[in-house]
């Protein structure tokens, strides 16, 4: 609801929610009707079973353990694609990059190269690029601050522990 409050009406959103309840039901309702009142596009709505332990499932420790899982990671990721494609990696956009990507949206205005502290970007043809990809920590300050939101970083656990390690000798920023 916070961030329902920080939204413009020329921001897309789409709801995302985990729920115990077999069924959507009207879990959404509050956040939607605040999007709504402030002008907010909602763009879809996508909700998955996910672990419980409220009500009577307290008796039983939980309900639908081990969830979200794999296939409804998969659905959400189908989400994703159908709602917002331009933040799904194209690998003929950034064929060097595999966990940083800057997407289509980019205007080239920069922000990205000059917040970025371990110069991982640079500007070419109006358009940021990855350049040192191996030298990105993933702080995201490139992500929060992109006016386009035209950066994304993914990792898994494993490469998040291989980024650590990789930079686990270098001195701190001044």
């Amino acid at each position: 609801m916070e961030i329902a409050e920080r939204l413009n009406d020329q921001q897309r959103v789409f709801v995302f929610s985990t729920r115990g309840n077999p069924k959507l039901g009207k879990y959404h309702e509050t956040i939607k009707s605040k999007l709504s009142l402030r002008g907010v596009k909602l763009c879809g709505e996508f909700s998955t079973k996910g672990y419980d332990r409220t009500g009577p499932f307290v008796i039983f420790n939980g309900g639908n353990k081990g969830r979200p899982h794999e296939a409804d990671m998969m659905k959400a990721e189908r989400f994703v694609m159908k709602v917002l494609p331009q933040y799904v990696y194209n690998e003929h956009e950034t064929p060097k990059s595999r966990n940083v990507f800057v997407h289509r949206e980019c205007m080239g205005c920069a922000k990205c190269v000059s917040i970025c502290p371990m110069n991982v970007f640079e500007i070419k043809n109006n358009k940021a690029i990855v350049k040192n990809e191996l030298d990105c920590t993933h702080c995201s300050l490139c992500v929060t601050n992109c006016p386009k939101h035209a950066i994304s970083i993914k990792h898994s656990t494993k490469e998040l522990i291989q980024i650590a390690i990789r930079h686990k000798n270098k001195v701190g920023l001044s």
